[in-house]
């Protein structure tokens, strides 16, 4: 699964990974562990990764963290104005994923900020944090 994947690739480069298997998992994850990033896909089940988006910048516990969407249909990011900080369209390569990542990571995996994505709703730190 990309979601495998996504988490092995982003442990090998010392972050620590938290999953959540929906949204609504993903946005009390965000709020209790308060990660330095995100990765938000747009195809979670039960609630849209839209709605998922929203509620996070609505919420003064997760407002201020980056989001990057990640979505198999770049078109859906264009209904309007979205505060997202960058986009990944599947299917991707590690490389820009990391390349994304590190946009907003950029210190030593030992030294960065948690971070918190949603694959399905995942989340991700350094490892040997939180």
């Amino acid at each position: 699964m990309i979601q495998d994947q996504v988490h092995d690739v982003l442990v090998d480069e010392g972050y620590r990974v938290l999953r959540a298997s929906d949204g609504e998992a993903g946005l009390r994850v965000a709020a209790s562990d308060r990660p330095g990033l995100i990765l938000l896909d747009f195809g979670l089940p039960r609630m849209s990764g839209a709605n998922v988006l929203t509620r996070l910048k609505h919420d003064p516990a997760t407002s201020q963290i980056p989001v990057i969407a990640v979505t198999g249909q770049p078109t859906a990011l264009g209904a309007g104005p979205l505060p997202i900080d960058g986009w990944i369209a599947k299917p991707f390569d590690l490389g820009t994923l990391l390349a994304q990542v590190e946009r907003f990571v950029d210190v030593p995996a030992s030294m960065a900020p948690r971070m918190l994505t949603a694959d399905s709703a995942q989340a991700f730190a350094p490892a040997g944090t939180g």
